[in-house]
């Protein structure tokens, strides 16, 4: 198996990045990604008032637009629907909407902000997401949901897993991390210090000794090689 890859980029402490960029110092919980059901979002928002009750300055940063596909079927029914949601539980002040798709560069510069980025997503049999990996290159501390790339990916106290569609355990993770900044940092260099095995550098040479052993493999069973990969590739 050869991991998603993900930019190399140096850890930033979240209050430094909001300083940065201007950006008011709360702490701030992230999700990134074309918006849709299944991303379960509904499921954060429904922790909102329990984490608020932890931690009274906490911003959720919902990042990203809408599905083109939920677009075309139903314009923007259900972000609007997510908004009602988050009004009717009294959180809307503490949600920030981002409605538009952004640029590798903008993308880290946002995740950059995060003290806590996670991914509620609903689907168990998901086997990639691009920006939990770039969440765990940033050294983000990360809640997921236990789908199968957040497991392989948040091993070994990388992160915290909860309960699909569980608001209450959502709650509980997030909440017990924005109380304790211990905590957070040392999740953030665990979880930085496996993002850098992870770099495009480090995955073009994995996937490169990857070429070569299948053709080691093919070559004594007498079958068909590639060609050298790594003149290939050069």
């Amino acid at each position: 198996m050869i991991e998603h890859g993900v930019p190399d980029r140096a850890y930033v402490a979240p209050s430094a990045a909001r300083q940065r960029f201007g950006v008011p110092d709360h702490k701030t919980i992230m999700t990134f990604g074309l918006l849709s059901p299944g991303k379960g979002i509904e499921t954060m928002i429904r922790a909102m008032p329990a984490i608020i009750d932890r931690c009274p300055e906490a911003m959720y940063r919902i990042v990203g637009a809408t599905h083109p596909h939920l677009v075309a079927q139903e314009g923007e029914r259900y972000r609007e629907s997510l908004q009602n949601l988050a009004r009717d539980l009294g959180v809307d002040a503490h949600l920030q909407w981002e409605n538009r798709f952004l640029d590798e560069a903008d993308l880290l510069d946002r995740l950059a902000l995060a003290d806590v980025y996670v991914t509620p997503y609903r689907n168990p049999e998901q086997i990639t997401s691009g920006t939990l990996s770039y969440a765990a290159a940033l050294g983000k501390p990360i809640v997921a949901t236990p789908y199968v790339h957040a497991t392989e990916l948040l091993a070994d106290g990388r992160g915290i897993l909860v309960a699909f569609d569980d608001a209450d355990a959502m709650a509980q993770a997030v909440g017990g991390l924005l109380e304790d900044d211990q905590l957070r940092e040392r999740m953030a260099a665990r979880i930085h210090a496996h993002g850098r095995t992870l770099t495009w550098s480090r995955m073009v040479v994995r996937t490169l000794d990857q070429f070569d052993r299948i053709d080691a493999e093919a070559e004594s069973a007498g079958l068909p090689v590639f060609e050298d990969a790594r003149i290939a590739a050069a």
